[in-house]
C-alpha cells in the first residue's frame, strides 16, 4: 500500500515504516513493516556528536529515532530512559506528542545535549 493510499484507507497522517525492535534493546530481534502516525510538534534543537552541528528534532518519530539510534551512548540516564518509553508509547497511541515533546527535552538537558526550543507563538500555534 503507498503512502497516499494509505494515508486515504485511514482518513489521517500515517505512513509506512519500519521498526526495528532490536533498537530497543530488546532480546527478541524483530523487524516488520508497521503503519505509525506521523505525530509532528515544535521542534527542539540539540547538539550532535558532530563538532558544531545541531540537529532540529520537529516530531515523535524523529526523536524517537534519534533517542535509538544516535543517542550518546555514555549518556543513557533515567531521563533517557523514560522519554524512550514515552516516545514509542506515543508512537502506538498510548501517549501524547506534546508529552513526548517535554520528555524529549529533559532527556536532552540531561544529556547537556539540549540547546533550544522552539516555542509556540500566540499567533501561530
Amino acid at each position: 500500500m503507498n503512502r497516499r493510499l494509505c494515508n486515504e484507507f485511514l482518513g489521517q497522517p500515517w505512513h509506512l515504516g519500519r521498526f526495528d525492535s532490536s533498537a530497543c534493546g530488546t532480546a527478541n530481534v524483530f523487524s516488520a513493516f508497521t503503519v505509525m502516525r506521523v505525530l509532528p510538534f515544535h521542534h527542539v534543537t540539540i547538539m550532535t556528536g558532530a563538532a558544531g552541528r545541531v540537529l532540529n528534532i520537529a516530531s515523535v518519530e524523529e526523536a524517537t529515532e534519534c533517542l535509538l539510534q544516535h543517542w550518546p551512548p555514555d549518556e543513557k540516564g533515567r531521563k533517557y530512559r523514560a522519554a524512550r518509553q514515552v516516545c514509542l508509547d506515543a508512537l502506538e497511541g498510548k501517549e501524547t506528542a506534546k508529552h513526548a515533546r517535554s520528555a524529549f527535552i529533559a532527556a536532552a538537558k540531561e544529556a547537556d545535549i539540549y540547546i533550544r526550543e522552539r516555542t509556540p507563538s500566540l499567533a501561530n500555534p
